[in-house]
């Protein structure tokens, strides 16, 4: 219809809309790159707010009020600057598409004009083909507005779609045969946490484990022993090798959570309720004592909207929970590292050891306890990322391998600065490294303090040791250090007297 009025000119009109497409794209282009660097930033703004919040009475406590609203000032300054320019190129949308088409008449105006005869504008073609681009103002006018949102709207998808298109879980990472011959079997492994690595994490990995018997994972710090319990979940990238698995798995992680529930819900975790079950439970994992503080027992709100704990109470309360899972195989990364001396002699003996209430299952525990070591079946000493010795732990004794030496740097290490007050636990060390020193060459014998010598009997310790599978963490521990019938201090004098302040 234009064309009947205008003829060839309304081509002039249609050529300005066209010059004005690379403009867009080029807006376009840079609406998407700040979109982008805003994105990011509010996610690290919200990010630190979440903790902040989440933190708050730690943050009130020491004052840091200001310190935190100072790092939130600067995310917020960087994110007010990409805005500010994003705002600009939306006014440019806004000034190029309002203004398109009076630019559009003009042009066609304007070439009608000079093209034609007469050089004269009549008003009846005027006015009809004001009209007709009329209805082009409204489209037009509508680009400023779709423009930004279109861009946004890709922007969104493209993020969603790189979370939902990350990389899943590969099904064939373990292998589940409740046949099997091992409740854990790793053979020729090689593991690694991020694809690319020229060197895995974790390689040339054998592994054996009995049904039902309690093996020891121990080595330096970063020598990979939480990447192995890591590779036996599937939660690690398999490069080369088999896992298999007999049963179900239960994992205890070095650092505990619990939910914003209540104590009990957390412990139970979605399974049925068992009264004899949850207080047998309890009574192992040394939660009898917290349950009488707490005002109101197992049902008190624990977690981020409830009470704190300590980091002993989560870690026991996690193990509470593994326990009352009631698995085949259990993964244990360190749990007594969290809690005190006393608190784990009693999880050991009701809990992990022989005699506890996971006697009858599959137990791997990661531990820097040596003192643990000769109570468990088989010790797995990890280096580097490899096992470099197997075995039980008179057999990696006698070989004064890796071993050996994981002791003699404890040796030299700890004892001098021994801070163990349980007088069993002290009396089981003092007899490892007794046994150690029996083993050791006379260029590498390691004198042990003389602070630390005592007159205790060699036959007496040992005896006391292999007693230890057998006793209570309620019976006392003095008799193995003082005679019977001798005091273990002597009495204590008392003065009187009295202070004067000049």
């Amino acid at each position: 219809m234009l064309y009947d009025q205008l003829g060839v000119a309304v081509f002039a009109g249609l050529g300005v809309m066209t010059l004005s497409f690379p403009c867009n794209a080029v807006i376009g282009h840079f609406m998407r790159k700040y979109q982008i660097k805003q994105m990011k930033l509010k996610d690290k703004r919200m990010k630190l707010v979440a903790e902040a919040l989440s933190g708050i009475k730690v943050i009130k406590l020491y004052a840091w009020e200001e310190s935190i609203e100072q790092k939130v000032e600067v995310i917020r300054k960087k994110e007010l600057g990409i805005i500010k320019k994003f705002s600009y190129i939306i006014a440019a949308i806004y000034f190029i598409f309002n203004t398109m088409p009076y630019l559009v008449q003009l042009t066609s105006f304007w070439v009608y004009i000079a093209i034609s005869d007469d050089g004269y504008l009549s008003p009846s073609t005027a006015f009809v083909s004001m009209q007709l681009f009329n209805l082009l103002n409204f489209p037009l006018s509508s680009m400023s507005v779709i423009i930004p949102i279109f861009v946004q709207a890709g922007v969104a998808i493209t993020r969603l779609g790189k979370y939902l298109n990350n990389e899943d879980m590969k099904p064939d990472m373990i292998w589940r045969d409740p046949q099997a011959e091992y409740a854990v079997q790793i053979m020729s492994g090689e593991f690694t946490w991020q694809k690319g690595n020229e060197i895995p994490t974790l390689r040339n990995i054998n592994l054996e484990v009995k049904q039902g018997s309690l093996v020891a994972i121990v080595g330096s710090v970063g020598c990979g022993k939480s990447s192995l319990l890591s590779a036996i979940l599937g939660e690690m990238e398999k490069l080369k090798g088999s896992v298999i698995i007999k049963n179900s798995i239960a994992y205890v992680p070095q650092e505990a959570w619990i939910q914003n529930a209540t104590l009990r819900n957390n412990i139970l975790f979605g399974v049925e309720f068992n009264q004899e079950m949850y207080n047998k439970t309890i009574e192992a994992c040394a939660l009898t004592a917290d349950l009488e503080i707490l005002l109101s027992g197992d049902s008190t709100e624990i977690g981020e909207k409830g009470i704190n704990i300590s980091g002993g109470q989560k870690q026991r309360v996690s193990l509470a929970r593994a326990v009352y899972s009631n698995n085949d195989i259990y993964l244990l990364d360190d749990p007594l590292s969290a809690v005190d001396s006393h608190v784990g002699k009693h999880i050991f003996q009701k809990v992990i050891g022989q005699n506890g209430v996971l006697k009858d299952k599959t137990r791997i525990l990661v531990t820097h306890g040596i003192h643990w070591l000769p109570m468990v079946d088989t010790i797995i000493v990890m280096s580097n990322g490899t096992i470099s010795e197997a075995g039980t732990y008179e057999d990696l004794l006698a070989r004064n391998g890796t071993f050996a030496q994981f002791l003699k740097e404890y040796v030299q290490t700890d004892m001098n600065t021994d801070m163990e007050n349980d007088p069993e636990i002290k009396a089981m060390r003092r007899s490892i490294f007794k046994r150690f020193e029996a083993t050791e060459n006379e260029d590498e014998s390691v004198s042990l303090p003389e602070e630390e010598d005592s007159k205790l009997s060699e036959t007496v310790v040992k005896d006391k040791f292999e007693n230890m599978k057998e006793s209570s963490v309620d019976e006392p521990a003095i008799a193995l250090l003082a005679p019977a019938g001798e005091k273990l201090i002597e009495n204590e004098l008392g003065a009187t007297g009295k202070v004067c302040i000049n």
